[in-house]
């Protein structure tokens, strides 16, 4: 019998030296991440057998999925992780601008994760897990964002990261958005 979905949960915590696991303690009740491993076997027949008998590991990591609404709490989170740029204070708000410019010629910065999904009784973990590609829709309904997440080697049988601070649900308001063409280039 499966696990009932809505006990399931999706947690990051920001890895400070990339691929060194970390407490995952930031839930995001708005991204829906699921991960799975995605291992590589290279299966050999050596001489003088008919079965294969040598099994060599190739690829061993985690590959998923994630989707989810638009969210003002999320976004820099993912873009973080395509392409890090701290964040600048405005004034003496409460309010950040986060710039994120990535380069076409030289290499970007960006954030790792452990990331954790799972519910009280089992969780899977990978570590060095980054959101690799970053797809959003905006139609006259709805703004959603979904892409493409990695990371290393999966574990199971893991415990939850305990009290997690929850990351802010704000979806971004269709109002709140201006798309502008340039009639010249």
């Amino acid at each position: 019998m499966g696990r009932p979905e809505v006990n399931i949960v999706t947690q990051l915590g920001d890895e400070t030296t990339k691929g060194t696991g970390v407490a995952a303690d930031k839930r995001f009740p708005d991204l829906d991440v699921e991960m799975s491993p995605d291992d590589e076997v290279k299966f050999y027949t050596p001489a003088g057998s008919k079965a294969e008998e040598v099994a060599v590991p190739h690829k061993r990591m985690a590959m998923g999925s994630y989707k989810g609404p638009l969210t003002y709490g999320s976004l820099p989170w993912i873009l973080s992780s395509l392409k890090y740029a701290a964040p600048v204070q405005i004034g003496a708000t409460t309010g950040y601008t986060w710039t994120h410019d990535v380069s076409a010629s030289a290499e970007n910065a960006f954030k790792t994760y452990t990331i954790e999904r799972g519910d009280a009784n089992d969780a899977g973990e990978s570590t060095y897990g980054f959101f690799n590609s970053w797809n959003f829709n905006i139609t006259r309904e709805e703004a959603t964002v979904s892409g493409d997440v990695c990371g290393r080697v999966m574990s199971f049988g893991n415990t939850l990261t305990a009290t997690p601070t929850t990351i802010e649900n704000i979806p971004v308001a269709l109002g709140d958005m201006s798309i502008y063409l340039d009639p010249t280039l």
